[in-house]
């Protein structure tokens, strides 16, 4: 394995220092000098900033910026990228795009089965232990910056310096996507690649010397939990309308409430599966359609 560039080297270290909770955090001035040398046209900064009463790391801009403004563009050399595994939805729509004439062919839906949750956890034993096999301790909070700071487009991951650094905030004047609608898209508008440069651009108008934030997507809420470790105070996104309550702040959760709660959940959805077979089954009845729903 060659040894890390000193862009790398430099990536590393800031994706250190945003994830340190240290009372007193270090100058981000040199960090601040490198950006510059990667676009000397951009006039956005990383400086310290307050959230919820913590010291962080935030992004600030010596000029007003107005939505579409590029915030900065930087080289493609200056990032790791690499191929994810692409979800289903994805590599199902680029099976149907490759092989069209098959797309009729196809059945509509598979047997509920396949998704059974207790067919699942059947499975999850040996995928665990595979995966231990697989990722060393030392990788372990490498792999987590990566999954938590790169920008994902289109299956391909892209963690650049810089690009991580703004903070959150929803965009509350952008109306949220329908149910079933595809995410993403106004994600995508603001993170782009464009010939061998990534480009940032804001999603807002902010003037100069306001922290510039950015929506990170219209994702619901358990997503940011999962994967990027906080939960909004507000957020437009959530596919059932959901507020932080103080009086909840201090409540201690019994340890069995997660095995309380993943049960009634598993119950509710077989519930749901079974009353939807059951509604396809009479909507078939009704109209004669004898197409096979259950392959």
């Amino acid at each position: 394995v060659s040894p890390p560039s000193v862009c790398q080297l430099c990536l590393l270290l800031l994706a250190v220092l945003l994830s340190s909770p240290c009372a007193a955090l270090p100058s981000p001035h040199a960090f601040n000098e490198y950006l510059r040398s990667l676009d000397p046209t951009t006039t956005c900064f990383v400086n310290t900033t307050m959230l919820n009463n913590v010291q962080e790391y935030g992004v600030f801009c010596s000029t007003n910026l107005t939505a579409g403004q590029v915030i900065a563009r930087l080289p493609l050399a200056a990032a790791y990228t690499g191929r994810g595994t692409l979800q289903g939805k994805v590599t199902k729509e680029q099976i149907y795009a490759d092989h069209p004439s098959w797309a009729p062919l196809l059945p509509w839906s598979w047997r509920a089965p396949i998704f059974d949750d207790d067919s699942l956890d059947r499975c999850l034993p040996d995928f665990e232990a595979s995966l231990l096999r697989r990722i060393r301790g030392p990788e372990w909070p490498l792999a987590s910056l990566v999954h938590s700071r790169a920008w994902t487009l289109a299956g391909t991951k892209y963690w650049a310096p810089f690009m991580d650094a703004l903070n959150h905030a929803p965009d509350l004047t952008r109306t949220p996507p329908p149910p079933g609608a595809q995410r993403g898209v106004a994600f995508a508008a603001h993170h782009r690649v464009e010939g061998d440069h990534l480009v940032l651009y804001s999603d807002r108008d902010v003037p100069a010397g306001v922290e510039v934030r950015e929506d990170y997507g219209d994702n619901p809420s358990y997503v940011y939990a999962a994967f990027l470790g906080f939960v909004p105070d507000e957020n437009p996104y959530e596919d059932a309308r959901t507020d932080r309550d103080p009086r909840w702040a201090n409540v201690q959760v019994p340890p069995d409430a997660t095995d309380i709660l993943c049960t009634y959940a598993r119950d509710q959805v077989r519930r749901a599966r079974e009353q939807q077979q059951q509604q396809r089954q009479r909507q078939q009845g009704e109209t004669g359609d004898t197409r096979r729903t259950d392959l």
